[in-house]
């Protein structure tokens, strides 16, 4: 910017000259011109001579209106041609001037815009420089964090196959394990709470290994306890629910206790809640009737009734066929309770039971 103010100083100190020196020479040649013509006039006879030859003579008035009509017309010619020569010289001048300053003002843009972008291009070079470190530095915090964590899950994945190896042998040997069921039980609760795993679905599938444990293992009350402690957090399946309401059935007969009747009834409608016409429900239940009736206990019998009624008039005969599948598979003591649900509701029972003739 500094280079153009400069060449603009000094174009116009150049044209302020040029004007200069043609205004000097300009009234030089006037004055000259004018002398000159007078000189040529006075030396000469105050006397004009027609065409004819004729001698006229005139009075100095006259003579000097003459000689100062012709002294202008020249000069009025002189004065033009100098004009054009000016003009031309000044144009020219212009021309030149013009093409040196457009040519120094381009050069001047072109560094202005060659700086400023080389400056803008080192700006955007540094933020992109500066956010793809931020950028790499992320990726490999992210990296580093999948790992750790992949690396944490697999160790608390072989804990858990560990786990479920242990509780697979347990179930294949339990009838011949009783000694060690209880030190069994409290390591596989403990090594329960201690899996550290996200995937709730495969810690409920190893809590329900061990209630089947504690169930084929007899100890009914505990399948209580591990139920009070899980019951809230987990939905167990219906097999659960079933071996649940399996185990207080047992504890109702042989202890005589409402609460294990009230246990087992609820774990029946939760079994049917989730297989609804799950007939291994249906006869436990109607167990637990049987053993209440034959004890004198107040039970309406109308909801016995109301039960079969269920069981008969389904949907389809599947769960009066699984009741008395269920039914037929009760020995020992548990037959007396069978025997008095034909011989109190005979009806009712021989309607359940058709459903496993053929059908013609």
């Amino acid at each position: 910017m500094d280079n153009l103010k400069k060449y603009r100083f000094s174009i116009f100190l150049s044209l302020i000259i040029l004007m200069f020196v043609c205004f000097e020479l300009y009234n030089h040649y006037q004055n000259r011109s004018i002398s000159h013509r007078l000189q040529q006039l006075n030396s000469k006879s105050v006397y004009a001579v027609s065409e004819d030859t004729t001698v006229y003579r005139i009075n100095k008035e006259e003579f000097e209106k003459i000689v100062n009509e012709d002294v202008q017309n020249q000069l009025n010619t002189i004065t033009s041609e100098v004009f054009k020569w000016l003009s031309v010289v000044i144009s020219s001048v212009f021309a030149i001037l013009a093409f040196f300053g457009i040519k120094e003002l381009n050069r001047s843009i072109n560094d202005k815009i060659g700086t400023a972008v080389k400056e803008r291009v080192e700006k955007e070079y540094q933020q992109i420089k500066g956010v793809q470190g931020s950028f790499e530095e992320k990726i490999e915090e992210i990296i580093t964090n999948v790992r750790r964590k992949a690396e944490k899950e697999q160790g608390f994945f072989m804990n858990a196959l560990a786990l479920k190896i242990e509780i697979d042998d347990a179930l294949e040997h339990v009838s011949r394990d009783t000694g060690n069921y209880q030190l069994r039980l409290n390591s596989f609760k403990q090594k329960l709470a201690n899996l550290s795993l996200d995937d709730e679905e495969l810690k409920k599938s190893l809590l329900e290994k061990v209630f089947l444990y504690i169930y084929k293992s007899g100890m009914d009350n505990d399948l209580n306890k591990l139920r009070d402690e899980y019951k809230d957090r987990y939905q167990f399946n219906y097999i659960t629910w079933a071996n649940i309401a399996i185990a207080n059935m047992n504890m109702y007969e042989s202890y005589n206790a409402e609460v294990n009747k009230q246990y087992a009834f609820e774990a029946c409608n939760k079994a049917l809640e989730l297989l609804p016409g799950y007939g291994d429900a249906y006869a436990v239940m109607l167990v637990i009737y049987a053993i209440g009736l034959s004890r004198k206990s107040k039970v309406d019998r109308q909801k016995v009734i109301d039960l079969f009624r269920e069981i008969n008039y389904g949907s389809d005969s599947t769960p009066a066929q699984e009741t008395c599948r269920y039914l037929n598979r009760l020995t020992g003591r548990w037959l007396e309770y069978v025997d008095y649900l034909k011989t109190n509701f005979p009806e009712e029972t021989k309607l359940m039971y058709s459903s496993l003739e053929p059908k013609p």
